[in-house]
């Protein structure tokens, strides 16, 4: 279930831009810390990981489920376009990051961006909280999890 790989879905997302900085991608369980609101001079870059549906499958002899989220890349403090050349690295390092890790560890059958026009959006303006719009990425992802053998037991 979710709570068994969505904190190791999110350190993908950690990823390492150098100058010794890294992403920050807050935990959803580890640690119960999700921000109400960003700052700009504080928390860029970061990845904030939603859920967004779900699509069960099960039968007395197949189990399975299959997670659609998005995470929210929030990049830059403002909409600038001298931002330009710094935004076209980030799909790349997306990418690399997401195809580094397609078992989350071995937790989840496959964790893949969605192939589809808006797998990987953006440069897109983006808001989260009272903070000025800024250019950020929006990541649409699916994670496939079997659960034979183990929980949503069904009688036939």
């Amino acid at each position: 279930m979710i709570e068994d790989w969505v904190d190791t879905l999110i350190e993908v997302w950690r990823i390492d831009i150098g100058d010794f900085k890294q992403v920050k991608s807050p935990y959803i369980f580890k640690e119960q810390k999700f921000p109400d609101a960003i700052s700009p001079a504080d928390d860029f870059p970061i990845a904030l990981t939603f859920l967004s549906n779900i699509r069960p499958i099960y039968s007395k002899g197949y189990k399975s489920i299959t997670w659609y989220g998005q995470t929210e890349f929030h990049i830059t403090p403002d909409l600038k376009k001298s931002h330009n050349p710094a935004l076209m690295l980030w799909p790349g390092r997306i990418l690399r990051a997401a195809a580094l890790e397609v078992q989350l560890g071995g937790l989840v059958g496959n964790f893949t961006i969605l192939d589809q026009s808006d797998g990987i959006d953006g440069p897109v303006a983006l808001k989260y909280g009272d903070e000025a719009e800024h250019w950020g990425f929006i990541v649409n992802w699916m994670v496939e999890e079997s659960l034979n053998g183990t929980q949503l037991p069904v009688s036939g």
